[in-house]
């Protein structure tokens, strides 16, 4: 059973972990996934919950978001850890971290080209106000630098580096006939992996895994 803690001692738990290992980069920008921050938050305080909030519109649609007169749109999420609960409402934006404007003649859209966020630029948002929220309290909270880039769920619609490096290391690994091979083509990569974020090592592990299974050869 979690112990009751105040806003102090929630805080200095989650502001002492050490995300440096989780740490990925994106169009320059260093970042923690939701996914590796929302289990460093549990394993920490199990009872920890966060909702995506709703909004309803003048037709009385349920919609999981909102958007202002401006043309933004935004999402709303709440972390609750043991008695201490943190709000962010956060705007959808796009791949550059820029807003997402509806309106093609508001003075407000720098772009001038307006458009409707769609389904997954939504949800990155949820991710993103999530994470904030979480740095809110303490997680990560050094990984900010000024802008509230870096941490989210940062994804983009095409294949970026990590993933093209990953696909390298299948092609390189798919002749390998013995241990020597195996080993020749972690010589020659070694500095490109050490270069790729946490997930992308980790299915490049699994492949070499795999390929030590099927030629037999011991860890």
């Amino acid at each position: 059973m979690a112990t009751k803690t105040s806003a102090k001692s929630v805080w200095e738990v989650l502001s002492k972990i050490d995300v440096s290992g989780y740490m990925e980069k994106k169009n320059g920008l260093d970042y923690v996934s939701w996914t590796h921050a929302w289990s460093a938050v549990k394993q920490a305080f199990p009872t920890a919950s966060f909702m995506k909030h709703t909004f309803v519109d003048n037709q009385h649609n349920v919609l999981p978001f909102m958007r202002d007169y401006k043309g933004n749109t935004f999402v709303k999420v709440s972390v609750k850890i043991e008695s201490i609960q943190i709000e962010e409402i956060y705007p959808v934006m796009d791949n550059r971290m820029q807003a997402i404007n509806a309106e093609k003649t508001s003075k407000f859209n720098k772009d001038k080209v307006g458009r409707i966020p769609d389904a997954t630029e939504i949800n990155n948002a949820f991710q993103r106000a999530l994470t904030k929220c979480l740095a809110y309290h303490g997680l990560g909270i050094n990984v900010y630098a000024g802008e509230d880039l870096p941490m989210g769920d940062m994804i983009e619609k095409t294949i970026d580096k990590d993933e093209e490096a990953v696909q390298a290391f299948e092609i390189a690994l798919k002749d390998v006939k013995d241990r020597d091979q195996l080993n020749e083509v972690w010589s020659l990569n070694s500095t490109r992996y050490n270069s790729m974020g946490v997930q992308a090592q980790d299915k490049v592990q699994q492949l070499f895994k795999s390929t030590r299974t099927k030629l037999k050869i011991a860890n």
